[in-house]
């Protein structure tokens, strides 16, 4: 895996919870190219300021969502808040196997610690530690490691890990039995495991 693949679209953002099951309404209508752009960029489905916002969600949206498949597509439009959030986690993680890794090893290092918070330094120590593996991560420049880190924690925050991206207080989170279930009948049991530490 290269490094671009080993870091996915992490740096596109956090979940995006309201705007992930509009884009997911959208695809499951099967639009073309040319209706996609049209109801993201001119019927502002996403309620953004600029079609140029709206169109880079979108995609970093589709990017995460789509490859998911449309039983995906359908349970994320009719999941409850809790199950929306899980399952976007996943293709979060799904998309950026990095965020597979900072869960791996530094969510479950600090519960294992019983640390009750992440370290503010979590996310910059983490990528000192995967350069030494992967050295092309240092090609990237400090303000895209930081909105990596950023859209990482934000993540953990959305999806119930951290009680806030600033406090970064850790919280216990147990998959939804459908959220499980779900993933498990669709070959994403690591992910389930990642999900569960």
């Amino acid at each position: 895996m290269n490094v671009k693949e080993y870091i996915g679209d992490i740096i596109g953002g956090s979940l995006f919870v309201a705007e992930s099951r509009t884009i997911a309404e959208l695809l499951l209508e099967k639009p073309s190219e040319a209706e996609f752009k049209r109801v993201v960029e001119d019927d502002n489905v996403m309620q953004k300021n600029s079609a140029k916002t709206a169109i880079r969600y979108a995609r970093t949206i589709r990017l995460r969502i789509e490859p998911m498949g449309e039983s995906f597509l359908e349970f994320l439009v009719r999941a409850n808040e809790t199950c929306a959030k899980q399952l976007l986690m996943a293709a979060f993680l799904r998309q950026s196997p990095i965020a597979i890794d900072f869960m791996r090893h530094k969510l479950s290092d600090a519960r294992r610690m019983f640390d009750e918070r992440l370290s503010d330094y979590a996310w910059s120590d983490f990528v000192d530690e995967r350069i030494r593996s992967i050295p092309e991560l240092a090609k990237f420049s400090e303000s895209s490691i930081k909105k990596m880190g950023n859209n990482m924690i934000k993540a953990l925050s959305d999806a119930g890990y951290l009680n806030s991206a600033r406090q970064k207080r850790l919280q216990a989170v147990y998959l939804e039995p459908d959220v499980h279930a779900w993933l498990v009948q669709n070959g994403f049991d690591k992910i389930a495991q990642v999900m569960e530490i």
